[in-house]
């Protein structure tokens, strides 16, 4: 027995030391981006690499033949308070003031919330009635197939005619033309070969002074003997 409490204790202290490394890694790596300056990006990769090692030594930990199941262990809350707890506070580092009723469920939690697990039933419940029905799985399986099969068709088809025009010696035809994206580039950049556009309200001013002209010439006309 005691060597087993032995063994739970010395898995904890482990877990929890390579928890605090990844810990410190990730505030290290969060204070490096959070800088505005320009980022180091080799030393960020080596970061990402020594973080994919801590993860993987927590992992190599957990499934040790060494380690106890802690699936197997219970733990329970001896004591609810309302009142502050400097201890926990400083152990959670300031996450956690005081451990009440509202906080034990959400982090002693063994079960999905009532809302996410009554969809994951009926996600179970709608998989369940599809697989009872064997023949509508398996004329879905044969569609996918044939689309699956369709795709192929023409891709092969594709290569087979670039590799036949590139031993014929063809030139493959472009899909753009040089001067059109030539002139969209100087109509974006500099406004060249744009038009004004020209509204109703132009036109009629443009007409209404046309005829006003005209009219004034024609007055002119009249009066001279």
């Amino acid at each position: 027995m005691e060597e087993k409490e032995k063994a739970f204790q010395t898995t904890i202290v482990n877990i929890l030391n390579q928890v605090r490394s990844i810990q410190e890694s990730l505030q290290c790596m969060i204070a490096m981006l959070a800088l505005p300056d320009e980022k180091d990006w080799p030393t960020l990769l080596g970061n990402f690499g020594m973080l994919s090692g801590q993860f993987n030594s927590v992992l190599q930990i957990l499934r040790s033949e060494r380690t106890p199941l802690l699936r197997n262990q219970i733990l329970l809350p001896t004591r609810l308070s309302m009142d502050i707890d400097p201890e926990l506070e400083n152990l959670t580092e300031n996450r956690i003031s005081s451990w009440n009723h509202a906080v034990v469920p959400n982090y002693l939690r063994t079960k999905p919330e009532p809302q996410i697990e009554q969809k994951d039933q009926q996600v179970h419940v709608h998989v369940q009635q599809r697989m009872s029905n064997p023949d509508s799985v398996q004329k879905q399986i044969n569609s996918f197939n044939r689309c699956v099969n369709s795709v192929l068709d023409i891709l092969s088809t594709v290569i087979r005619e670039e590799s036949e025009d590139s031993e014929d010696g063809k030139v493959p035809s472009t899909c753009y033309n040089p001067e059109d994206t030539r002139k969209l580039v100087a109509a974006i950049t500099t406004g060249k070969y744009l038009r004004p556009a020209y509204t109703g309200n132009q036109t009629n001013r443009s007409s209404g002074s046309g005829s006003a002209k005209s009219a004034t010439v024609k007055q002119q006309v009249k009066d001279t003997p």
